[in-house]
């Protein structure tokens, strides 16, 4: 493939497609248009560390991205593509690292320092929280190995950028100014904390001017970098260039960000308040439920596309059959020990890359290495009336229950299958269940969770779903049992409390 020279002033070429060989081919038609950099996106199970053969990943797989799981996925998507020249953007927060690492071992495994790879990816541990595609473990969780990548990076690959965090996520859109302003400042300083902590004094500075934000239009991208300078010289002595503290983006997509943001700017004195209240817990990061930007008729938009094929899930165990189990093995024991021991994770990781390890049991061994114990009821501790989680692979954000409901429910997590909610709703012995189901091809888990919750004596536990707000897939949930199905962002309606009330009492003695 002849591949001219890069053009600075050309846009980013994303590539998103839901089959690795169009993603492929797709690289190559944009390398010979010019392009200077590829903007990478995983599919859903890539973003938050699930294999392709995960039970809940099928109807998700290639759905809004590309489907990256290991080393061998990296090799097709790049073939041809010359890592020392072309700049590889990443968009992906949770996953951040392991993405890092498979770029890494691929331009080793091409004769290629991954010192002279470029490059950025987005890696906010806190962000990724608040995201429609939150992975399932828990943002200090995420925090550990966001932290190693940074300060790996500077060591190994100084050419890349390990951390841009994202300006102006849609969860944050319809918050007050000085809200919506503290929060990508709260993002960094989370993940700059981690690293200092994991790092020395000496290498603060460095690990400071590698964290990038997302441009920001006028005045809203001058007032956050210099509070952002101003927070790394006070809190540890770094000295940054506002200049340069957002991630640069060539050509077109550059000068949509030049234009003037007509939205009111806070005052400092009222973002750094609302900092300080993120830092001590007083201030929720996600203050209401939706998964992505509100329309005009204050409905929810479902985040994740899900028009795309249904594509293979078989295809992660012959993946695995085919590769030395005990290198593996070996390479994923390593890794669950330097992470218990809170040594940088990023040598580990690409040596899990070069061993063949999957995407998902690079997440695993990280989420196992920093379990915590599942607390057990307390005895004598009242009985919820609600217990609270999303079906399904795709995760919205948490939601506000209405204040008659907030005290008396129990969240049981996201990310569920059917026999989770069946073993939490047996331990619990609720009055009823709230399932956030936020993708049609996750709709099909509630037959189950239905004939699962029948088998067990309970069917007529009422069961309220908040969806979309599609009105075909509210009628075949209603069909399927669903007691009520309600748009998610109409939760604290007068109308969802009565319909909850009503239903939990008349079901009082059969639920208990």
């Amino acid at each position: 493939m002849s591949i001219p020279p890069p053009d600075p002033a050309r846009p980013e070429a994303a590539i998103d497609h839901g089959r690795l060989e169009d993603a492929a081919a797709a690289c190559r038609a944009a390398l010979e248009a010019g392009a200077a950099a590829l903007r990478l996106r995983p599919d859903l199970p890539g973003r938050i560390g699930c294999d392709s053969d995960h039970p809940l990943a099928g109807g998700h797989l290639g759905g809004d991205g590309v489907p990256l799981r290991d080393l061998d996925d990296l090799r097709v998507l790049l073939a041809g593509v010359p890592l020392d020249r072309v700049e590889l953007r990443l968009s992906a927060d949770a996953t951040a690292p392991w993405l890092v690492a498979l770029c890494a071992a691929l331009a080793e495994e091409r004769g290629i320092a991954p010192a002279r790879l470029r490059g950025s990816c987005g890696n906010d541990p806190v962000g990724a929280c608040a995201a429609p595609d939150a992975p399932p473990w828990p943002e200090h969780a995420l925090a550990r190995p966001g932290a190693d990548l940074l300060i790996w990076s500077a060591q190994h690959m100084p050419l890349w950028q390990p951390a841009v965090i994202m300006s102006d996520r849609p969860a944050w859109r319809g918050l007050p100014p000085a809200q919506r302003t503290a929060r990508p400042l709260f993002a960094a300083l989370r993940l700059l904390r981690e690293a200092a902590r994991r790092s020395k004094p000496a290498q603060w500075g460095a690990l400071a001017a590698a964290i990038r934000f997302s441009p920001l239009p006028a005045p809203a991208g001058p007032q956050l970098a210099r509070l952002w300078a101003a927070i790394c010289l006070e809190r540890h002595g770094a000295r940054i260039d506002p200049e340069n503290v957002f991630q640069f983006i060539p050509g077109d997509a550059f000068e949509k960000t030049q234009r003037h943001d007509d939205r009111p700017l806070p005052r400092d004195g009222a973002v750094m308040a609302e900092l300080a209240r993120l830092e001590t817990g007083e201030a929720q990061l996600i203050q209401f439920f939706g998964w992505g930007e509100t329309r005009s008729d204050g409905a929810v938009r479902p985040a994740l596309a899900n028009s795309a094929p249904r594509l293979r899930n078989d295809v992660a165990g012959p993946a695995r059959a085919g590769r030395d189990g005990n290198a593996a093995q070996k390479a994923l024991l390593a890794l669950r020990e330097a992470a218990k021991r809170e040594i940088n994770v990023m040598g580990p990781t690409i040596a899990c890359a070069k061993a063949g390890v999957t995407c998902g049991e690079w997440a695993r061994a990280l989420r196992a290495a920093g379990a915590e114990p599942v607390q057990a009821p307390r005895p004598g501790a009242p009985r919820p009336q609600l217990l609270v989680g999303a079906l399904g692979l795709s995760a919205p954000a948490p939601m506000t229950l209405p204040p008659e409901f907030a005290p008396v429910a129990k969240r049981i997590g996201s990310r569920l299958r059917p026999a989770d909610v069946v073993s939490a709703t047996l331990r619990d012995r609720p009055r009823g269940l709230l399932l956030t189901i936020s993708a049609n091809c996750d709709a099909g888990l509630f037959p189950e969770l239905r004939e699962m919750l029948c088998s067990e004596g309970l069917g007529s536990l009422p069961i309220f779903i908040a969806g979309p707000g599609d009105e075909t897939l509210s009628k075949s949930l209603i069909d399927a049992g669903a007691a009520a199905v309600f748009d998610a962002g109409r939760i604290c309606s007068p109308e969802f409390s009565a319909t909850v009330r009503r239903l939990i009492e008349k079901n009082r003695p059969a639920a208990e």
